[in-house]
C-alpha cells in the first residue's frame, strides 16, 4: 500500500492519534541517558499509555511548549539534579496542581493512581 493511500485511509476512518499521558523533558548530559531509560521502562510497564520523549536538545521552555502542543497531561522533568537524587519531577499541564517529586522506582505506581 502506498503512503498516499494510507493517508487517505486514515482520513476516511477519522483516525485520531492518542494524546500522550506524559512527555519527558530533559536538561543535561546525564539526564538524556536517564530519560531514554525512563521512557523505555514506562513503555514496557505501561503499554496502554502513550509516553513521549523529547528528542534532541532545546531549552526546558521549548520542550514544555512541545509537550503542550502534543496535548500531554504531564511533563516528567529530568535534569542532572533529579538524576543524582533518583527522582522525577512531575508538572501537571492540564490541571492546576503543584509540581511533585517522585522517586524513580515509584513512578509507575504513581501513574497508576492517576487513572
Amino acid at each position: 500500500m502506498g503512503l498516499e493511500r494510507l493517508v487517505l485511509l486514515l482520513d476516511e476512518k477519522q483516525f485520531e492519534a492518542k494524546r500522550p499521558l506524559a512527555y519527558i523533558v530533559h536538561q543535561g548530559n546525564e539526564a538524556i541517558k536517564s530519560a531514554i531509560q525512563l521512557a523505555e521502562r514506562l513503555r514496557d510497564e505501561l503499554p496502554a499509555e502513550c509516553i513521549m520523549l523529547h528528542c534532541g536538545e532545546g531549552s526546558l521552555k521549548s520542550q514544555f511548549k512541545k509537550a503542550d502542543k502534543f496535548g500531554a497531561e504531564l511533563a516528567f522533568i529530568l535534569g542532572d539534579d533529579e538524576v543524582a537524587k533518583g527522582i522525577v519531577s512531575i508538572k501537571f499541564l492540564r490541571v492546576r496542581q503543584e509540581q511533585q517529586h517522585v522517586k524513580r522506582e515509584e513512578l509507575v505506581a504513581f501513574i497508576k493512581t492517576l487513572n
